[in-house]
């Protein structure tokens, strides 16, 4: 019914508009009380879906608070304080908003004193027209790629930028990828240039060929220093997980969703799973819903962990401004990879010890007997919700640094073979570049 509803209320909004300046004196009145409640609740979708995208969702509920199994599962660390103050988001889009509505009655009021109106569904049009390529412009090219125009770019460190051209093989395709931070490891500036354009999963990229890192100082000077590669390549990975690369923010999206579904359907798990007891004894699964039952705090605990996890690497982003990040701490990342790493530990440790596997195997087995809309279904009690509250819990939820190579849950981390031979290649490269250029400038001061 929600998809239903919302298509009634745009359909009767473009009514509305269009034919608003067909309908004269009182019949303006009417479309007016009904136009203005229906533009004001899509406003509010609109406002309420785009926060969904952009900001976290504030919920205060009892599941929510600590219980005596969270203490077991170490914490991520919350982003550093003593940051410069990133982009204000919500301010950017209040004002394009306002720009929009304020673009759109202009256009009206402009039309009206030529005396030639504009219809209401065309100043709509172009103002939306407008504002998307402006919204294109402006997050595309000046957001987005904020780090690249302050670090990379020749206007903003010609150094850099030459030397990244310099060092760039001719014969193949070179693109640099986002995010475009600048990396301070003790108190020095290094920019780490990447050439492939394709991301994996993991702190790993398409490693060929021709799509090989490459190290820089501030003045534009490649390094050879595995360890201080390593370095900028866990801050890199950092970089990665905060500056989502995307136009909707996944850390955001996942935070969001997933504590919208631990609240809709996980505390009244319990009671429901009681009141149908019965059915399921009869169905030989006394010993799932028992295990289940057994079970449901300590993937409470899991679930509040997990959610915190999400919240605390969301905060990272939003402190260093998303893909607008431009510059990263070797100071502040390595301690937070210590804690990363031991948050993961405990995780593992946690569900071993709970027997969460069992839980999620008990849960999948639970929601088999409820599951579809065949008539044999019909008496369980409020069959819809406790299915809903068995498949979360048969669900793995986790927060996705447990994926990592094993490689990259050591503190500090190890760079894998294949990035370390790529660097390798690169600095080869590079040294043959600086040859070729020595032999034609000793050349030409003798001639």
């Amino acid at each position: 019914m929600g998809f239903v509803r919302l298509l009634l209320l745009i359909t009767t909004f473009l009514c509305v508009l269009g034919l608003w300046p067909f309908v004269p004196g009182f019949g303006q009145v009417v479309l007016a009380v009904i136009g203005v409640p229906v533009g004001l609740e899509l406003a509010w979708r609109a406002w309420k879906g785009g926060n969904g995208l952009f900001r976290l969702r504030r919920a205060r509920h009892p599941i929510l608070q600590p219980g005596p199994l969270d203490g077991e599962m170490a914490q991520l660390p919350p982003p550093p304080t003593d940051l410069p103050k990133p982009w204000n988001g919500a301010r950017w889009r209040l004002a394009f908003c306002l720009g929009f509505a304020a673009t759109y009655l202009a256009l009206l009021w402009i039309g009206r004193r030529l005396g030639d109106p504009v219809p209401s569904a065309g100043a709509f049009a172009i103002s939306g027209f407008a504002f998307t390529f402006l919204w294109l412009i402006l997050g595309g090219f000046v957001w987005h790629m904020r780090g690249y125009w302050v670090n990379y770019s020749r206007w903003g460190n010609p150094a850099v930028a030459a030397a990244i051209k310099r060092y760039r093989r001719t014969n193949l395709i070179e693109t640099r990828s986002p995010p475009y931070p600048r990396y301070v490891i003790e108190g020095k500036t290094y920019y780490l240039a990447w050439y492939t354009p394709v991301a994996t999963k993991g702190p790993q990229r398409e490693v060929v060929a021709g799509k090989e890192p490459l190290l820089l100082d501030e003045q534009g000077r490649w390094i050879d220093d595995e360890a201080l590669f390593e370095k900028a390549l866990l801050m890199w990975f950092w970089a990665l997980n905060i500056a989502p690369g995307a136009w909707t923010n996944g850390l955001i999206q996942g935070y969001n969703g997933l504590l919208g579904l631990v609240l809709r359907f996980i505390p009244e798990l319990p009671r429901l799973l009681k009141a149908n007891s019965s059915r399921y004894v009869r169905r030989g699964l006394e010993q799932e819903w028992t295990r289940v039952m057994e079970g449901y705090e300590a993937h409470c605990a899991y679930f509040r962990d997990t959610l915190d996890g999400l919240k605390k690497k969301a905060q990272w982003g939003e402190a260093y401004g998303w893909d607008s990040l431009v510059e990263l701490r070797y100071e502040h990342i390595l301690p937070a990879q210590a804690k990363r790493m031991e948050a993961i530990n405990t995780r593992r440790e946690f569900q071993l010890r709970h027997r969460l596997d069992e839980t999620r195997e008990a849960a999948a087995s639970l929601r088999r007997a409820v599951a579809g809309r065949w008539g044999f279904l019909r008496g369980w009690k409020d069959r819809r919700k406790l299915d809903g509250g068995l498949q979360i819990l048969a669900i793995p939820i986790i927060i996705g640094d447990e994926e990592l190579p094993e490689l990259y849950k050591e503190a500090p981390p190890k760079a894998p073979d294949v990035i370390l031979r790529a660097y390798r290649s690169r600095v080869a490269y590079a040294r043959e570049v600086e040859a070729k250029l020595g032999a034609s400038w000793a050349a030409a001061e003798g001639r």
